[in-house]
Formats: structure tokens, sequence, C-alpha cells
């Protein structure tokens, strides 16, 4: 009787594991993974704007090997405190029947925009969607190390 017991609850708790965690959770890995792995150096044009927290900068299209993100949309790279850089993708994550390219705000260097669905993405929140906007899920990030005495920003998917 109490092995019968036991099994019971292994199974429920196998179901559980299994299934239940999936449910609520959203997937946000819509840009698919593309090689990037690139060093910028911020006392050159045109990233001597990320000198000072706060700035944001689209990275040129074909600046370097490895440096246009998914479909060459390009990368955006925010500097979010003296040591802390965050890069993005700038494929905007709505369900496009193209992929389109998000655009960094002149007037706001923290957000950027879909020129098609008027999506809003927060640069100092990771990327986040602004309420109201279409797309729900955050820019794709990728990785990022500052070397201060070079006063240079690697930016790679993979470490």
């Amino acid at each position: 009787m109490a092995d019968q017991l036991f099994t019971k609850i292994r199974i429920v708790l196998l179901f559980s594991i299994l299934f239940i965690p999936g449910c609520d959770k959203k997937k946000c890995d819509v840009i698919p993974n593309v090689t990037v792995d690139f060093t910028i150096n911020l006392n050159t044009p045109p990233f001597n704007t990320l000198q000072a927290p706060g700035n944001s900068v689209e990275v040129p299209i074909n600046h370097a090997p490895y440096a246009d993100g998914f479909d060459n949309n390009g990368i955006v790279i925010y500097r979010r405190t003296n040591d802390e850089f965050i890069a993005f993708d700038r494929t905007c994550t709505f369900p496009h029947q193209e992929s389109v390219a998000i655009e960094k705000q002149p007037d706001d260097p923290t957000t950027a925009k879909c020129p098609e669905c008027e999506s809003e993405f927060l640069l100092p929140s990771y990327g986040s969607p602004l309420e109201g906007s279409s797309a729900s899920c955050p820019l794709k990030e990728y990785n990022t190390t500052y070397y201060a005495n070079r006063n240079a920003v690697r930016v790679v998917n993979f470490r």
C-alpha cells in the first residue's frame, strides 16, 4: 500500500516538473543567434558619445566583422553606468513578416522605436518594451566587457 502511494506521488511530481513550469513561462527568445564578436574604442567617432553614462549609439553596419547582428539589422550599445554597458540586437521582437530594425531616438538616448509596429524599448531597463507596445519581449541582449585601461568595449554573444 505504501509502495503504491509512493509511486503515485512520484508520478505527480514528475508531471509537475515536466509540465507546470512551461505553462506560464513566456518564451522570449524570438531573435535567432548569430555570431557577434567585435570591440569598439570609446575614444573614436561614432562611439565617443558613450564616454558618459546615459548615452547610446548604433554600431554602423559593416563596422567590423561580426558586428551586424541578426539579418544585418545592427546593434545598439547603451552605457548604463561608468562600468556597465548593454548591447542589443536592433531587430524588433514583435513578429513581423520580415525582420525590422529598431531605431535609436535622436532626442532620447534611452529609447529605441520600431518604425513599423511603433513598439518602444527602454534601453536602461535591459531593452524592455514600454507599456502599450506591440512587442512583448525585450530586445535580444549581447554580452559586453568593458576594458577601462583601453577605454574599449567588447560585444559578443558567447563567452
